[in-house]
């Protein structure tokens, strides 16, 4: 995710391939430089000692060679502003974060939501994006974009179109979104 809170910068990326199992208990990783927490599913594994966030659900002994995404597998990354570069400027509003955040993409549909269970929903704009429409096989991607504490973020979900575990992903993404923190310094 991106998150810009004055003058503070929040990258956040979550890699995860998908996960056939239910989550059973949460993990909650720190990041005292980025000031935020996440809570992830306690069977996924946290990959690297430190910031940027990422988890995936396979050992980094089974990290598969020269593919970003395995056939069933999808990568959740959540972002700020600062990471897409160059802006014209911060945004400030979520419509004008969500021009910049999709302004040189194939947007195929776009729809605002609330995701999330009750009193802890959040309202996002939805875009979905896809890399090559008229590749035999391409991949799909559903942003998120949405406030939280005063800073806009972007959390994707990016997955193979087709892949059956989609709607378990989405599960994934939630859990995940509903769980960012911004933790004030």
């Amino acid at each position: 995710m991106f998150l810009i809170t004055g003058k503070r910068l929040l990258l956040v990326t979550l890699l995860a391939a998908c996960n056939h199992a239910a989550a059973k208990d949460l993990k909650e990783f720190l990041s005292p430089r980025f000031a935020y927490s996440v809570r992830y599913p306690g069977e996924w594994h946290l990959s690297g000692p430190s910031d940027p966030f990422q988890i995936t659900n396979y050992a980094a002994s089974e990290s598969p060679r020269a593919v970003v995404i395995p056939d069933d597998g999808a990568i959740i990354r959540i972002g700020v502003p600062a990471e897409l570069r160059p802006l014209p400027r911060n945004p400030t509003t979520l419509d004008e974060w969500v021009s910049f955040g999709t302004a040189h993409f194939n947007v195929t549909r776009k729809r605002a939501m609330n995701v999330g269970v009750g009193t802890g929903k959040i309202a996002v704009i939805e875009a979905t994006i896809v890399d090559d429409l008229d590749a035999p096989r391409y991949q799909e991607t559903l942003d998120w974009f949405f406030q939280k504490d005063g800073g806009f973020f972007m959390a994707s979900l990016m997955y193979w179109r087709g892949n059956p575990a989609a709607p378990k992903l989405r599960e994934v993404l939630t859990q995940v979104v509903s769980s960012l923190r911004v933790l004030h310094r």
